[in-house]
C-alpha cells in the first residue's frame, strides 16, 4: 500500500518511489562486491609480496586521477540534466568518449615518464595496460547514468555483481603473474562491466548519429568544476600514498596499501550508495530547501548506522580481523588499521553526502574550492606526521578529519540545507561510540576467558553485533523514523 508522507512529495509525480528498491539492490550490489575484494586481497596477500603491492598502490594513485578526467563530468550533468532530448544526448555521448579517449593516449605517453619519476621501471608496462579503463569507464559513466536517471539501479548491480565475479575467477588464474594478476583483474572488471551495460541498456541509451551540439557548452561548464572537485578530493584521498611512496619502501608502501584496501573498503562500499541513490533523490528536490533538508537527514542516519556497523568492530578487533584475513605479518601493524578505520569512518560519515548534494543543486564549485583550499593543508600535515611513522600518519589523518566538521557545515553545508550541528554530530553518540563499547566489552571478556581462540572471538562479536544492529533498528526512534520515511516511498 503506497502512503503518502507530507515529508517528501508523492511518488506519482516523481521516481522516487523506487528509492527503497534501488537501495536494496545497491546495497547488495556493494557487499557483494566488497566481499569479493577482500576475498581476492585476502588470497593474493598470501602469494604474492607486500612490493608488488606497493606497485599496485602506485599504479591506482595515477589511474583513478587520470580516470576523473576521462569521465570528464558528464555522466553526473546527465543525472543533473532533468530533461534532455535524444540529439543532445549523443552529443554528450561523443564528448564524453572523446574525452576517454583523449585521456588514454596522454596516459600511454605519459606512463614511462612516471615510471622514471617514481624510479620504478617495472610499472611502466603495466601503466599502459591499464590505460584501456580510462576510455571503458568514459563509456560505462554514459550507459550508467542513464539507467540511473530511471532508477535501474537493479539492473546496474546485477551487471555489477556479475562482473566482479569475473574478475575474481581472472585474478585467481592468473595468480602467478604478480602484479599483472592485479592488472588484469582490475582491467577484466572494467571491461565486464562496459559489456554488460551495453547488452541490456542499448534500447535506453540509444545512440544515434542526430546531435545538438548547443548542450555541449552547457555539460562541460558542469564537468569543470565537477572534474576539479573530484580529481582534488582523489589526490586528497590518496595523498598519503603519493608522500608514502616518495619516502618508504616499496615493501612497506605494500603493508600500508594493503591495510588502507581494508580500513577503506567500508566506507567505499556507501559511495556508490550515495552517487547511485542520493545523488538522483537529491536532484528531483533540488528547489525544495525543506524537503532536501529532511532527506538529506534521512539518509545521513542510515549512513552512520551502516558506517557503526562495520567499522566498531574494525577498530575494536582490529588485531583479529588483520589476523584472520592477512595473517600474522600484516597484523603486527592493526593500531594502525585502527586509527585508519576511525579516519575512513568519519571521512565518510561527514562528508559522503556533500558531494552529491552539490552536484544536485548545480553547485559543483563549491566541491572544487573546498578541495582546492585542504590540499595544501592536507599535504603539509601527511608530510610532516608520515616523518614519525604510519601510526602517526593514521592518528594524525583521523584527527584533521574531526576538526574539518565545522568547516563542512558553515562552508558547504549550510549554504544549501537547513541543518543544526547537533544533527551531525548525534548519529555518532548514538550509533558509533555505544557499538565501540559492546565490542570492546565482548572483545574483553574472549580474551579473558578463550585467549588466542579466534573463532570465538569472531562468533561473539558477530553475534553481539547482529543483536545491536537489530536493536537499532527496532527500539532506535530516529534511525526507525528514517527508514520508514523511505520505506512509505516504495
Amino acid at each position: 500500500m503506497l502512503i503518502f508522507n507530507p515529508l517528501y512529495p508523492s511518488p506519482i509525480f516523481m521516481p522516487m518511489s523506487k528509492i527503497l528498491r534501488s537501495t536494496v539492490w545497491t546495497t547488495a550490489s556493494t557487499v557483494i562486491n566488497i566481499g569479493l575484494l577482500l576475498l581476492q586481497l585476502s588470497i593474493l596477500t598470501r602469494y604474492i609480496s607486500a612490493d608488488v603491492f606497493g606497485q599496485i598502490a602506485i599504479i591506482n594513485l595515477f589511474i583513478e586521477i587520470f580516470t576523473v578526467f576521462a569521465l570528464g563530468g558528464v555522466s553526473n550533468f546527465v543525472i543533473y540534466k532533468k530533461e534532455l532530448t535524444q540529439p543532445q544526448h549523443n552529443s554528450i555521448f561523443l564528448l564524453a568518449l572523446a574525452s576517454g579517449f583523449l585521456t588514454f593516449i596522454i596516459f600511454f605517453l605519459l606512463a614511462p615518464v612516471l615510471a622514471f619519476l617514481w624510479g620504478i621501471d617495472a610499472i611502466t608496462v603495466p601503466l599502459q595496460i591499464i590505460a584501456v579503463i580510462l576510455p571503458i569507464s568514459a563509456m560505462a559513466a554514459q550507459y550508467q547514468a542513464v539507467a540511473l536517471k530511471r532508477f535501474l539501479h537493479a539492473t546496474v548491480a546485477k551487471v555489477e555483481i556479475v562482473a566482479r565475479f569475473s574478475a575474481f575467477i581472472i585474478a585467481l588464474l592468473t595468480i602467478e603473474l604478480g602484479l599483472y594478476c592485479l592488472v588484469s583483474a582490475m582491467v577484466s572488471y572494467q571491461l565486464f562491466r562496459l559489456l554488460g551495460f551495453i547488452f541490456v541498456f542499448s534500447r535506453e541509451v540509444n545512440f544515434s548519429l542526430k546531435f545538438e551540439t548547443n548542450i555541449i557548452k552547457e555539460a562541460v561548464s558542469f564537468g569543470t568544476y565537477d572534474i576539479g572537485g573530484q580529481a582534488l578530493n582523489i589526490v586528497r584521498r590518496q595523498l598519503d600514498v603519493l608522500i608514502l611512496s616518495l619516502t618508504l619502501p616499496l615493501n612497506e608502501l605494500g603493508i600500508y596499501h594493503i591495510i588502507k584496501q581494508l580500513a577503506s573498503r567500508p566506507a567505499q562500499a556507501l559511495q556508490p550508495i550515495v552517487n547511485k541513490i542520493a545523488f538522483p533523490a537529491f536532484s528531483q528536490e533540488q528547489k525544495n530547501i525543506k524537503i532536501l533538508s529532511s532527506l538529506f537527514v534521512d539518509i545521513y542516519t542510515i549512513q552512520w548506522f551502516a558506517l557503526a556497523l562495520f567499522y566498531a568492530p574494525m577498530v575494536v578487533a582490529s588485531e583479529l580481523v588483520a589476523a584472520i584475513l592477512f595473517g600474522s605479518n600484516i597484523a603486527e601493524y592493526h593500531w594502525v588499521l585502527s586509527a585508519l578505520a576511525l579516519f575512513w569512518c568519519v571521512r565518510v560519515g561527514f562528508g559522503n553526502l556533500t558531494g552529491p548534494l552539490t552536484q544536485a543543486v548545480g553547485k559543483t564549485k563549491f566541491g572544487y574550492y573546498w578541495n582546492l583550499c585542504l590540499l595544501p593543508l592536507s599535504a603539509i600535515i601527511m608530510f610532516l606526521s608520515a616523518q614519525f611513522g604510519l601510526l602517526e600518519l593514521a592518528i594524525t589523518l583521523f584527527a584533521f578529519k574531526l576538526c574539518l566538521l565545522p568547516a563542512i557545515k558553515i562552508l558547504v553545508l549550510d549554504r544549501i540545507i537547513k541543518i543544526s550541528f547537533m544533527q551531525l554530530i548525534k548519529p555518532v553518540v548514538i550509533f558509533l561510540l555505544p557499538l565501540m563499547l559492546i565490542q570492546s566489552v565482548v572483545l574483553y571478556a574472549g580474551n579473558m576467558f578463550y585467549p588466542l581462540q579466534y573463532h570465538i572471538h569472531l562468533i561473539t562479536l558477530t553475534i553481539s553485533l547482529c543483536s545491536m544492529g537489530l536493536f537499532y533498528i527496532t527500539k532506535n526512534k530516529q534511525l526507525k523514523n528514517s527508514l520508514i520515511r523511505l520505506k512509505e516511498l516504495a
